[in-house]
């Protein structure tokens, strides 16, 4: 409460006779866009694709003819693995978005993004699914 009675006091004291010179400039741009803003569902869908990714990669320890090819997780990766390896790949997903939206205007390079890693995903869920893998719930 005291800080908004001092900001209102520096406010009003800005405009007073004698200050109009050295007054501080107020520049009132309109908030940057969030994330969501910014990304209106492409952030879910990218989120989603992983999860599908995610769920047939679960699906691995069933098929004993299949393997992991992904370097991080390894051949025969376990389940607890796979589900820290895409919760981290969806936060570091959300961060670069994130950062795209706040440090860069233009609306095609965070479109870019999005676009080539949804993309990606829907390969990488596209082919799994091609070798047999479908979700599987632990």
């Amino acid at each position: 409460m005291v800080r908004r009675i001092l900001f209102v006091l520096l406010l009003c004291g800005c405009h007073a006779k004698g200050w109009a010179d050295d007054a501080p400039v107020l520049d009132l741009k309109l908030p940057a866009p969030t994330v969501r803003q910014a990304t209106p569902g492409t952030e879910w869908l990218f989120d989603l694709a992983l999860t599908a990714d995610m769920l047939q990669t679960l699906n691995i320890h069933r098929t004993p003819m299949l393997y992991e090819s992904n370097a991080f997780l390894g051949r025969r990766p376990s389940e607890a693995k796979i589900v820290a390896y895409s919760l981290t790949c969806g936060i570091l997903h959300y961060l670069v978005t994130r950062e795209l939206v706040n440090h860069y205007s233009n609306h095609s390079i965070v479109s870019m993004w999005e676009n080539g890693t949804i993309g990606l995903e829907m390969v990488v869920v596209k082919h799994n699914a091609s070798l047999g893998l479908h979700f599987y719930f632990p």
